[in-house]
């Protein structure tokens, strides 16, 4: 079930959890991203408790614009019994689609221009498991020139658990040039309260 995009928190039953911490992936966006703050690590030279380094993402209340609902399937599953790693992305990625099919992506780019991802940052809280209804949160942040940033919170309603948070940053590409295009004005005009950065 996919809820408007003018719904900040539809999810009604969905916790509001704070952030915590699991993995991440180096890039110049994730870099970007720690500088303005929505992305901090935890360095095991400063706190020893922590063997590796650690990240943990923040976001803004006011920037979840839309939620819809996915639930977990039997095949999702992997050998420890809980929701895989593989399966969690390819979810973040369907929530990612209905969002921009309901903001009108479609109807703002032209034949040969869409949006393309650039990178991806998730951290896990909890574990999800088979039948689980989890309600994805998404809303988007960061605008600059070409892109921005994407941002999701996954909790299970049943319960208020707080299963996960991600970022994924995406540029404007057109694809028949093979280069990063300037995001159109239609796309940016959907979401006035977004932030710009650079």
């Amino acid at each position: 079930m996919r809820e408007p995009l003018q719904s900040r928190t539809a999810c009604g039953k969905c916790a509001h959890a704070r952030a915590g911490s699991e993995s991440a992936a180096d890039s110049p966006e994730y870099q970007n991203a720690r500088r303005s703050n929505h992305i901090e690590t935890r360095d095991s030279l400063k706190n020893p408790a922590f063997p590796m380094a650690r990240i943990e993402l923040h976001f803004p209340e006011d920037q979840y614009y839309y939620s819809t609902h996915l639930t977990v399937r039997v095949t999702d599953i992997n050998s420890a019994n809980h929701l895989a790693n593989d399966s969690m992305i390819s979810m973040i990625s369907e929530a990612r689609a209905r969002f921009l099919f309901d903001a009108g992506i479609e109807d703002m780019k032209d034949e040969h221009t869409s949006i393309i991802v650039t990178d991806l940052a998730t951290t896990y809280r909890a574990e999800a498991y088979a039948r689980d209804q989890l309600c994805f949160e998404v809303g988007i942040m960061d605008f600059n020139k070409y892109g921005g940033d994407i941002i999701f919170r996954i909790t299970r309603p049943t319960d208020g658990a707080l299963i996960a948070m991600a970022k994924s940053g995406f540029v404007f590409f057109d694809y028949e040039a093979k280069k990063v295009v300037p995001m159109p004005h239609a796309f940016r005009a959907k979401f006035p309260g977004v932030n710009t950065v650079g």
